[in-house]
């Protein structure tokens, strides 16, 4: 539709749910890795900040509600699972993606050019870091994407801690390290101040905020930094800057039943 739509010269946008959570996005590209502001990384450098929103103040009421933490349980299985972990050892977060529900092939420049050209699938993923985290004497916990619950890994590896149900907030406060190719959780990881490798084309790429990985062979050296240094000061700075902007120029609020208000009000033009 997107692209008929271009064809006849009508005004398009496309919208979704906005990476902070209580907003919308809408974009004239697409989403995610196909954004306006993912396929041009440096659109905002030169745009000027005015301290609009208290950053700090809707990253700590982001935690406190546990916004957009969707829904969960308290599995026995879970819990058993977690059990596994070696309090001696840092703890390493794979985030799943949901590639299966995008059916998508890998091998098409779509993917290569909007979702990542490092890997071509969480299984994948999956098995680098189990390999890594063994070698490394790293604890390994797997969240596969809700929507991949039927999915069974196969992998040879005893040393991943599959959950499969748990908050998502729980599991970010474990982990020294949270690895993801392109999720939602990515800005909520940032929002609760933890590391984050990236291996996947999103909205966060380019941005100074994150461990980028550009080819396989990055992956250990670039867990390894932020294992090292943690989400630095200077990274707590662009990510307080981007949400920033994003809030004035890019995100909408979604009018959600909350105390706190943030994002363009709906009242503005969507694709001004």
């Amino acid at each position: 539709m997107g692209h008929l739509a271009d064809a006849y010269n009508i005004p398009c946008g496309f919208m979704e749910y906005g990476w902070l959570p209580g907003t919308y996005q809408v974009d004239p590209r697409g989403i995610a890795g196909q954004s306006e502001y993912a396929v041009n990384p440096r659109m905002f450098e030169t745009l000027e900040v005015t301290n609009i929103y208290d950053v700090k103040k809707i990253k700590q009421y982001i935690i406190d509600c546990k916004m957009d933490t969707r829904t969960f349980a308290d599995t026995e299985e879970d819990n058993a699972a977690l059990l596994r972990l070696d309090q001696n050892k840092k703890n390493i977060f794979l985030v799943g993606m949901d590639d299966h529900g995008m059916r998508m092939n890998p091998q098409n420049e779509y993917w290569k050019k909007y979702v990542s050209n490092v890997v071509e699938s969480t299984e994948e993923t999956l098995i680098l870091l189990a390999e890594l985290c063994k070698r490394n004497n790293w604890n390994l916990i797997f969240k596969p994407h809700p929507g991949n619950r039927a999915y069974h890994y196969e992998t040879d590896f005893e040393n991943i801690i599959l959950v499969r149900d748990m908050e998502i907030d729980k599991l970010i406060k474990l982990a020294d390290v949270v690895v993801s190719i392109a999720s939602s959780v990515d800005y909520k990881t940032l929002i609760y101040g933890k590391p984050l490798v990236q291996l996947g084309i999103h909205t966060l790429l380019g941005k100074g905020c994150t461990y980028v990985v550009l080819e396989k062979g990055m992956l250990e050296k670039q867990i390894c930094l932020a294992l090292e240094n943690g989400m630095t000061e200077e990274q707590i700075e662009k990510f307080d800057r981007l949400l920033q902007i994003l809030l004035q120029k890019y995100l909408w609020d979604d009018l959600s039943d909350r105390s706190l208000r943030y994002g363009r009000s709906t009242d503005e033009d969507f694709l001004s």
